[in-house]
């Protein structure tokens, strides 16, 4: 049997924290339109809070509904009371099915209901439908200093990028290539190879040769420079080399614009 559908009045909804931290303005906008123009074509989700309702899934729909001037919006109501995990663990579920949510607002929320729970992070994943690997590189997000994770959100910094980057563990060298990824200078290719070669045995100044040549073929030769060269250390180089050519290549980029580019980022490497 269909849960009963009611049409509560906007006015009776508070305001209570949801795991969505922001509404994108141009989303309720465009939605709102649409609403006026063929109405709401699926209902909200809420629960009675005293003698006002709270949305577990539609915050969109409501804040949409008001700025198109209804009055009252379609909803079904839980027929029991939610407990506060309970509560979040629905909207991340329909939110995130739907990728309404921004992976900072996922990881947050994930925290959150664990926390609330008690679960492990396999526990979490089974109950939110998410893998374990996705869990824990959510959790892994928010060990990046707020500051960073303030620059995903606003998408200065590609979310692939800062997955790598909070896989950092050297606090100095993230800085660095934070700096770096918000000017868009690094790929999240580059910091993932900064990051594997310094899980192997870092090299010490004299522990290999600050100039090696490598010879491709009969007319051609790579030749690389800096402190304590290694194999790693050159086949960390070579994936990032590689990394930024084919982003140039994308972007339509002449070798003259390509040996710009690279000697520009290597100045805000320094000046980093």
């Amino acid at each position: 049997m269909s849960p009963a559908i009611r049409q509560i009045p906007l006015a009776q909804f508070g305001d209570e924290p949801q795991v969505r931290r922001r509404l994108d303005p141009d989303k309720v906008a465009g939605l709102a339109a649409s609403m006026k123009a063929v109405g709401q074509l699926q209902p909200i989700r809420a629960r009675t809070l005293g003698n006002l309702f709270d949305p577990v899934d539609g915050h969109y729909r409501v804040a949409a509904a008001r700025l198109a001037g209804f009055e009252t919006i379609d909803a079904v109501i839980e027929e029991r009371e939610l407990n506060a995990a309970e509560i979040l663990q629905r909207q991340l579920v329909a939110n995130c099915q739907r990728t309404d949510l921004t992976p900072c607002e996922t990881a947050r929320g994930v925290e959150q209901l664990m926390a609330l729970t008690g679960w492990t992070a396999a526990q979490a994943a089974a109950h939110l439908g998410f893998s374990e690997a996705k869990v824990s590189g959510l959790r892994k997000l928010l060990t990046l200093p707020p500051e960073v994770l303030g620059q995903v959100e606003a998408g200065a910094i590609p979310v692939s990028t800062a997955y790598e980057l909070a896989r950092l563990d050297d606090p100095r060298r993230r800085a660095e290539l934070v700096a770096l990824a918000a000017t868009g200078a690094v790929t999240r290719d580059e910091v993932s190879g900064a990051r594997r070669s310094k899980t192997r045995p870092a090299a010490g100044p004299d522990d290999g040769p600050s100039r090696v040549t490598l010879s491709i073929d009969k007319d051609s030769s790579v030749t690389f420079s800096g402190p304590g060269l290694s194999l790693d250390r050159i086949i960390g180089l070579s994936e990032a080399l590689l990394a930024r050519a084919r982003r140039g290549r994308t972007r339509g980029f002449e070798l003259p614009t390509l040996v710009k580019m690279f000697r520009d980022q290597a100045r805000l490497a320094k000046e980093a």
